[in-house]
């Protein structure tokens, strides 16, 4: 990818825009995925981790980006769920950029991944991942460093690790910045 893509000018104005227009306050924590709703991409295990964290911050918000077969599932999931409030369905997006900027933290919920290139977005966007623990991911996400792994298929697990990265801002920011800094130095084009 190319990292500066994720750069999108003042990233506090673009944020404050991009919150107003889903409806959000700065003061909001916003968990962000990107992903096709897909069996594989398994976005029922963030709604289920979504019920983790809403029990304990219902002011923040799950934005889910993307499209597909299981997104009928997933509605019907966050309703049994009553995370009504909680889950936002933005649909196909054209500005991810835009969306990370807007973000707290970044998850991916997948059952098996190769090496994802929306795990790429979040560390160029500097944003700290919460994800399981499949496939390229773990060379991805150096767990306890710029981001928490997960088994996968569990949504108690994720939750967890999105609270203790809710809880902690120092943790966030840390984690985000040594996602850039990996992103840098091994999967950039020209590093690969």
């Amino acid at each position: 990818i190319d990292p500066d893509a994720f750069n999108v000018g003042d990233a506090a104005d673009t944020r404050a825009e991009v919150r107003r227009e889903l409806g959000l306050d700065d003061t909001q924590p916003v968990i962000l995925q990107v992903a096709r709703f897909h069996p594989v991409k398994d976005h029922g295990t963030s709604v289920r981790a979504m019920a983790v964290v809403a029990s304990q911050h219902p002011e923040t918000r799950l934005l889910l980006a993307g499209d597909g077969e299981e997104r009928a599932k997933i509605e019907a999931l966050i309703d049994q769920l009553g995370l009504q409030t909680q889950v936002k369905l933005l649909g196909v997006r054209s500005d991810v950029p835009r969306l990370m900027a807007a973000a707290d933290l970044f998850t991916l919920s997948s059952l098996s991944e190769a090496i994802s290139l929306t795990l790429l977005e979040a560390m160029a966007a500097k944003l700290p991942i919460a994800a399981t623990d499949v496939g390229g991911n773990g060379e991805v996400v150096h767990h306890d460093h710029t981001g928490l792994l997960s088994p996968r298929g569990d949504g108690d697990a994720l939750g967890a690790n999105l609270l203790r990265l809710i809880n902690d801002a120092s943790l966030r920011r840390t984690m985000g910045q040594a996602g850039r800094e990996r992103l840098l130095h091994q999967f950039t084009e020209s590093q690969m």
